[in-house]
């Protein structure tokens, strides 16, 4: 099964771009064929071609970023139904920093 990895990362140390490609390269050492894209660089037409997508964000105002919810808004028009998903965030350690998975 081939993976798709999309993410969003707005901070200046790009936590999330890390937690993204530490996924990737992890799936790719267990023999997972998984690519890996910044929500900017890809396609929502894209995702036809893999029968996984894991979508990870910064949780900002308790959601997700607003790229990678364009994104995934994208896809209510089809060609993701019945194809498996994963979504992951990073936070700020606040009583209040939220929660940008349940979003995803």
């Amino acid at each position: 099964m081939k993976v798709l990895v999309v993410y969003d990362t707005v901070s200046t140390s790009k936590m999330t771009g890390q937690v993204a490609e530490t996924i990737t390269e992890t799936l790719k050492e267990d023999g997972v064929d998984v690519d890996s894209f910044h929500v900017k660089d890809v396609d929502v037409a894209t995702v036809k071609n893999y029968g996984c997508l894991i979508a990870g964000a910064p949780t900002m105002a308790f959601r997700p970023s607003m790229g990678i919810r364009k994104f995934l808004n994208g896809l209510a028009d089809g060609g993701f139904s019945g194809k498996r998903a994963a979504a992951f965030d990073t936070q700020v350690q606040m009583i209040i920093s939220g929660n940008a998975t349940k979003g995803i």
